[in-house]
């Protein structure tokens, strides 16, 4: 929105740019663009534009500063797999599957943590720091079997031997270039990015 008051206010005072100003607005962009931005950056009609450059919506400010960005943060998806013991939902087990998700997901946590401290120390801001949030845990055992179901198609007396936890990871390119994020898995066939 500010980018649009910006240019009715430059227009509202006569101001003509040396070159033309276009304004996108195009679907996906926090799940990679790739069905918008790429899809349309690849189109001729792109390409007759001669775009010298581009700005991101940016961040919105209280003040009468605007920040403007020269690189989007870049998207990566951890995919977290945790194996275990299944059993009975009413039995303690060592080494079952929640038990062994809860220590990557510690390991994670601390680290975004860590991020955190540095943003609210008012150190950095949001975007220039590695932000990091689960955004989906899968677990459960699925029944067709409505009798037994009782939520959602979903058994509620057994721990399954598998979940998986999804985390968001967005940082400035330049870190994902050069950090390493190392995570401890416990009995996890892999970990997807």
């Amino acid at each position: 929105m500010q980018y649009l008051e910006a240019i009715r206010n430059l227009h509202n005072k006569g101001f003509i740019p040396v070159r033309t100003v276009h304004i996108s607005l195009v679907p996906d962009e926090e799940v990679g663009g790739f069905g918008g931005w790429a899809l349309f950056a690849e189109s001729e009609e792109f390409e007759k534009m001669n775009v010298g450059f581009a700005l991101d919506e940016g961040q919105a400010s209280v003040g009468d500063e605007f920040r403007v960005f020269y690189a989007d943060r870049f998207p990566w998806n951890l995919k977290i797999k945790a194996k275990g013991q299944p059993g009975h939902g009413s039995r303690l087990y060592d080494d079952s599957a929640m038990e062994n998700l809860m220590k990557s997901v510690e390991v994670v946590s601390r680290f975004r943590e860590s991020q955190f401290d540095v943003v609210k120390a008012g150190k950095a801001l949001n975007s220039e720091v590695v932000s990091v949030n689960p955004v989906y845990v899968k677990a459960g055992v699925p029944t067709p079997d409505v009798s037994i179901a009782f939520y959602h198609n979903a058994v509620y007396f057994l721990q399954c031997n598998l979940i998986e936890c999804v985390c968001k990871i967005t940082m400035m390119p330049l870190y994902y270039v050069n950090i390493c994020v190392y995570i401890y898995m416990v009995k996890c066939d892999r970990m997807y990015v």
